[in-house]
C-alpha cells in the first residue's frame, strides 16, 4: 500500500501529525506530558482539526489564548523549515522518497519571561 492510500489528507495538507507530547502539568500523568499517539494523526482529515492539534502543541491557549509566544516559535521553525526545504531543492546527489521531522521547542513559562 503506498503512503498516499494509508494516508489520503496529507496530499491535501501537505503533511501528517504522527503523534505529539505537550507538558501539561495539570493533566495528572506522571511525567506531567499529554500524549497523542499515531492513531489520533492519522485521525486527522480537515485542515480545521489539524490546525486545532497545532494549537495544542503550540499550547496557543496559555495565557487567555495569547498567541504571542507561539508567533515567535513558528516564525523561527518555519525559517529553519525553509532551509531544509532548500537542501532538498538543491541536492541532486540522494533520492529521497520520504522523511520526517521531529519538532521541538521550549514552552515552559521560564522560556515565555526571557
Amino acid at each position: 500500500i503506498r503512503e498516499s492510500d494509508k494516508y489520503p489528507s496529507q496530499s491535501e495538507i501537505g503533511f501528517r501529525i504522527v503523534g505529539m507530547r505537550v507538558y501539561d502539568p495539570s493533566c495528572g500523568s506522571e511525567d506531567g506530558y499529554r500524549y497523542w499517539n499515531k492513531s489520533f494523526g492519522v485521525s486527522l482529515t480537515k485542515r480545521e482539526e489539524v490546525l486545532d492539534a497545532l494549537m495544542v502543541f503550540f499550547n496557543c491557549k496559555r495565557n487567555g489564548g495569547d498567541v504571542s509566544y507561539a508567533k515567535l516559535i513558528l516564525v523561527e521553525m518555519v525559517s529553519e523549515l525553509k532551509k531544509i526545504k532548500a537542501w532538498f531543492e538543491m541536492n541532486t546527489t540522494l533520492a529521497f522518497y520520504a522523511s520526517s521531522i521531529l519538532m521541538v521547542y521550549e514552552g515552559s513559562n521560564e522560556a515565555l519571561s526571557s
